[in-house]
């Protein structure tokens, strides 16, 4: 009942000792006096204990050898004292896990407190060991998602050197007069299969960025009729894509990359969601919300049956990475990110179509187009310093813009080109940004520390560093139109001294 008390004799020799304390004292302690092991606290001494019998006053004793702290009431016995202590614990030895539930009497309020207290400190202990492992995992996905983005990188920018290669070579067969009907046929469909590979890859390296694109205004009929190709190979050749486009040129003020992202998802979900899926709709029209403000609609539906209750959580499940810097490994569900546009999501089921997913946003304000520079005349003979490390991307990029009249100098790395310009002056330079050595990006700014007035044309399947991007800069994107390059080499004027 008393797991710490003390009982001494009539000379103050230590008689017994309570099971709680007896591990903390030596075996031999027993018949030695007990200011051998003890001291009393608060001004007593061993003299005053029988005071203390007759006046209900505690004692404080404190161990010499041992973290003891008891406290209690003194009797006085017939033989000597007994001293119904107790152990005294901080609130730091409760949590510590000294201390031990049969140290105390039963009833004693710190029972129940040193439980609380231990079971506290086990779940703080479990949650920082958690957030540690969480931190540590978030660490590692994030290391192993940038190498995997820097290997689709590399990876895409070799594809997309081929399918610029093989595009331009397209052209220039189908340009020969003497090709027969059947060789012409075949070039028209590896161009059509390169075409549309292009536009895959053009989406897939949007998608690529390590955080979403910021918003800007986006005109949506547009970028789903670009992205067609990319959509029908995430649902596959089973199942038809169509567009029905009535939104004009309606404009929303969205992440670019988000909003693929978004109706990417949706394709999925419905897709996996129904069987004998043999077509899917994407629709947009303009119609007004609730308060009575225009917007556009963006509704996905398919003609699968098998309607799946599943389709009701699409719009919480995180599918893509925070736009925030600070927040880039933090997910975000396509119902959050259709709130944060100002926006409406909706899922329903009806007797026609399995399921049907809209997106409502509010359109974005008109914008004042930018002013543009007046095309050159067409007979203007422009010196290009052509930068390209692939030998076959060089050689089709040296032959297509000569055949439109230019006079090219080629140049396997920015070295050569850096040699290039000491000697020559140019009116343009083009140049790839993904280079060894020195790439495209530090290229241009070298060249344009020695001519600051050179234009600059950069060409990349990625997407420049906008940290270090001039504002005069131009951009453009592998695979690209060949009409698209052109037309930014007619905005050049010739420099002085070619005229």
């Amino acid at each position: 009942m008393l797991p710490a008390f003390i009982r001494i004799d009539a000379h103050f020799s230590l008689r017994d000792v309570g099971p709680s304390i007896a591990d903390s004292l030596p075996q031999e302690a027993i018949g030695k006096p007990l200011w051998h092991y003890f001291r009393f606290l608060g001004g007593m001494d061993v003299s005053d204990l029988l005071l203390a019998t007759q006046s209900d006053q505690h004692v404080e004793l404190q161990a010499l050898h041992a973290g003891l702290h008891l406290r209690g009431p003194a009797f006085a016995l017939e033989d000597g004292f007994l001293l119904a202590t107790h152990r005294v614990y901080s609130l730091d030895g409760l949590s510590s896990g000294d201390a031990r539930v049969t140290d105390f009497a039963p009833g004693d309020i710190v029972v129940p407190t040193r439980m609380l207290l231990g079971m506290q400190q086990q779940m703080l202990e479990e949650a920082r060991v958690a957030a540690a492992d969480l931190q540590a995992e978030r660490a590692t996905i994030a290391t192993m998602t940038g190498r995997n983005r820097l290997l689709a990188g590399r990876t895409a920018h070799e594809f997309n050197n081929c399918l610029t290669i093989i595009r331009l070579k397209c052209q220039h067969l189908d340009g020969i007069s003497e090709l027969d009907p059947i060789a012409r046929r075949d070039v028209a469909i590896i161009h059509e299969t390169a075409r549309r590979a292009t536009d895959v890859s053009a989406t897939l390296l949007a998608l690529a960025h390590d955080h979403a694109q910021p918003p800007t205004v986006v005109e949506v009929d547009a970028l789903l009729q670009g992205n067609k190709s990319y959509f029908q190979t995430l649902t596959g050749p089973a199942t038809n894509i169509t567009l029905n486009l009535g939104a004009a040129n309606a404009k929303l003020h969205v992440s670019r990359s988000m909003f693929l992202l978004a109706v990417s998802h949706i394709l999925m979900d419905i897709s996996a969601s129904s069987r004998a899926c043999e077509a899917m709709l994407l629709r947009t029209q303009i119609e007004k919300d609730g308060q009575g403000h225009l917007a556009l609609k963006l509704a996905v539906s398919n003609t699968g049956y098998d309607k799946s209750p599943e389709m009701l959580n699409t719009g919480l499940i995180p599918i893509f990475p925070s736009g925030a810097p600070e927040e880039r490994n933090k997910p975000v569900t396509l119902h959050k990110f259709v709130e944060e546009c100002g926006g409406e999501l909706d899922i329903s089921f009806d007797n026609t179509v399995s399921t049907i997913v809209s997106l409502k946003f509010p359109i974005a304000e008109a914008s004042p187009a930018p002013s543009r520079q007046s095309p050159v005349p067409d007979n203007c003979v422009l010196r290009v310093l052509l930068v390209e490390d692939e030998q076959h991307a060089l050689e089709a990029f040296q032959e297509s813009i000569e055949d439109e009249g230019h006079t090219v100098t080629p140049a396997a790395n920015g070295h050569i080109a850096l040699e290039a310009l000491q000697q020559t002056t140019f009116d343009v330079l083009l140049s790839d940004v993904a280079m060894p050595g020195i790439n495209g990006i530090e290229l241009a700014h070298r060249a344009r520390q020695h001519d600051a007035g050179l234009p600059v044309i950069l060409m990349s399947g990625y997407v420049p560093n906008s940290d270090n991007w001039h504002p005069e800069w131009h951009f453009i994107r592998k695979p690209f139109d060949w009409e698209d390059l052109f037309a930014k080499l007619r905005m050049i004027e010739p420099r002085q001294y070619n005229q």
